[in-house]
């Protein structure tokens, strides 16, 4: 947040849940939020929901216990959970719970920190606020993926010890990044401004070299 407020990108690799949950609160994540955090467990309790017959459910063995990812501790989703099987009227509630737990109860104390601190700093209640998106948020935050033009870069740099644009090295300077992939761009305007990513106004705020 102080770092929004500030003008300042920097390198989160939040996941878009986050943002949502940033502006709209913790009534907003569903469970499709968890496609991007951890695909291969949405992709396995969807089929789970989606799963006919009540045998090919029971076989699978869980319960209302599961194991956090990240650290292998097990966890109740309920009171006594380890002694509920999930069936097939009850999975909706396990996969809802599943979810639940991995985006929201697992990371509660951190994530409400990090949404107090930056909410306090975005003035959540101007109204520019309002009109922003979970989308938007990313942006001011981190920046936008995508590199634009350089030549905006080139356009808003300084130069001091005699050199100008017009200088013969900084001429040639601009011709070999003009050239250079997107990687090597993404570097260069890591080491001049501190992110790899360009900031939601474009590359006016960035300054390449002091004036």
């Amino acid at each position: 947040g102080l770092a929004a407020y500030n003008g300042v990108l920097v390198p989160l690799s939040f996941p878009p849940v986050t943002y949502k949950v940033l502006k709209h609160g913790l009534q907003a994540v569903q469970f499709d939020d968890l496609r991007e955090l951890h695909p291969s467990i949405h992709r396995t309790l969807t089929l789970l929901k989606s799963a006919e017959g009540a045998e090919l459910v029971e076989s699978l063995c869980y319960s209302f216990e599961v194991a956090q990812p990240t650290t292998g501790v097990l966890v109740e989703l309920e009171a006594g959970g380890a002694d509920i099987p999930v069936t097939p009227e009850n999975r909706e509630k396990f996969a809802e719970r599943y979810a639940r737990m991995l985006l929201v109860d697992s990371v509660h104390a951190a994530l409400m920190s990090f949404c107090r601190g930056a909410r306090f700093c975005l003035g959540v209640d101007k109204p520019a606020f309002e009109l922003c998106t979970e989308e938007d948020l990313e942006l001011l935050i981190c920046g936008t993926r995508e590199l634009g033009d350089f030549r905006d870069l080139e356009a808003v740099a300084g130069y001091v010890n005699g050199y100008d644009a017009s200088h013969p090295v900084v001429r040639v300077f601009w011709k070999v990044v003009h050239r250079f992939p997107e990687n090597l761009k993404r570097r260069l305007l890591q080491f001049a401004s501190g992110s790899d990513r360009v900031p939601i106004y474009g590359f006016f705020p960035v300054r390449l070299f002091p004036p």
